[in-house]
């Protein structure tokens, strides 16, 4: 499989564009990714992912807030001659499932994992891990009252799996539901400690964690 036979188009937006101008991607399946340029050169990125995040519900129709105060600099890619298997390997170190594809350094496509990480399911449930648990923080640095189940709904919002055919795909989907239940409960019990000793520790532990928090509400 190359990595061209995989790519999706790719959608682009000006730094100083409106958030409302874009949050139509909110909505759709894909492209649920924009490049955002300034003076036609890559200045970073923005995915539902950072609306959801990074604005208020509040301010989705803004005429002020633009692109360029949420959107992720500094944009991970890949060229596209490269193998499928150094993409998963990028994806894995940087726990993205959105990859930029450029060929001679110019925007090309973007590489969703979805289409590629079925290809070795451990990696993939190793981005799943460490995405989910940096995503159910966030949450609850931004809103710590928040409940469970608006967690568990705006994780799901951000991470949509979209093949539920797929065995692998269910099967993350499954794994995701009670690794955000975990976090949750366990960052709530835990707000002090840092985020990687989190980590470890539900990775070491994760099948206790899960019995401890099965009645939890």
């Amino acid at each position: 499989m190359k990595i061209r036979d995989k790519l999706h188009k790719i959608d682009i937006v000006d730094k100083d564009a409106t958030i409302k101008s874009i949050s139509y991607i909110l909505h759709n399946d894909t492209p649920d990714v924009l490049i955002v340029v300034d003076n036609n050169r890559v200045a970073g990125i923005v995915t539902d992912s950072d609306l959801i995040m990074k604005v208020k519900q509040s301010d989705l129709n803004s005429e002020t807030l633009k692109v360029k105060d949420i959107m992720t600099p500094n944009v991970i890619s890949i060229e596209i001659d490269k193998k499928v298997s150094e993409a998963i390997d990028m994806m894995v170190e940087h726990s993205i499932q959105k990859l930029l594809v450029t060929q001679d350094g110019a925007p090309v496509g973007i590489l969703y994992g979805e289409d590629i990480l079925e290809l070795d399911e451990e990696k993939w449930k190793e981005i799943v891990f460490n995405q989910t648990i940096d995503e159910v923080y966030k949450l609850l640095v931004l809103e710590p009252n928040s409940e469970i189940a608006s967690v568990m709904d705006t994780v799901q919002d951000m991470d949509r799996f979209t093949n539920m055919e797929s065995k692998v795909e269910f099967d993350l989907f499954v794994y995701q539901q009670g690794l955000v239940r975990v976090a949750y409960f366990y960052l709530k019990e835990n707000r002090n400690k840092p985020l990687k000793e989190i980590k470890d520790y539900i990775k070491d532990n994760y099948s206790d964690l899960v019995v401890r928090y099965s009645q939890e509400s």
